[in-house]
């Protein structure tokens, strides 16, 4: 429906693989340490919330890099996201997908993702612009 593949076994190949690929370039870029997630997202089935998210987040950096299936099909790598560093162990990063592809007019979608670096525990709701939805999921991450 939104052009994407339900097999999450490739999704979650290609996420690794193209965000840790562009991942590299950075973490030899910057000194602090950056750890890669990612993270198996349960939602309704053809929302516009991704099976597989994964991201790099730099510890007390402001940005993060976001890749996701709807990441990959709109711009084919990974976007950078807001982040924002919440009580204890709490991160949220938020990123716009404009131009997913649906059955009549491209989607516009606002994302934000709060995961919880202890548990590894990751929360992901989009808001759909000219429409009065709002999609959501939840998750377990690994870090790679």
């Amino acid at each position: 429906m939104f052009g994407c593949n339900s097999n999450n076994q490739i999704y979650e190949y290609r996420v690794k693989t193209v965000l840790l690929g562009a991942a590299s370039a950075i973490v030899m870029s910057t000194a602090a340490f950056a750890e890669q997630y990612v993270c198996n997202i349960k939602a309704a089935k053809d929302s516009f919330v991704s099976p597989v998210l994964a991201f790099e987040l730099v510890p007390g950096q402001d940005s993060a890099l976001v890749y996701d299936v709807f990441v990959h099909e709109v711009h084919g790598e990974p976007v950078a996201a807001k982040v924002k560093k919440m009580g204890g162990d709490k991160y949220r990063l938020q990123w716009v997908v404009n131009g997913i592809p649906t059955t009549t007019t491209p989607a516009r979608v606002s994302y934000r993702a709060t995961i919880d670096i202890a548990t590894k525990q990751v929360f992901v709701r989009g808001n759909i612009f000219a429409a009065d939805n709002t999609v959501q999921g939840r998750g377990a991450c690994v870090i790679e």
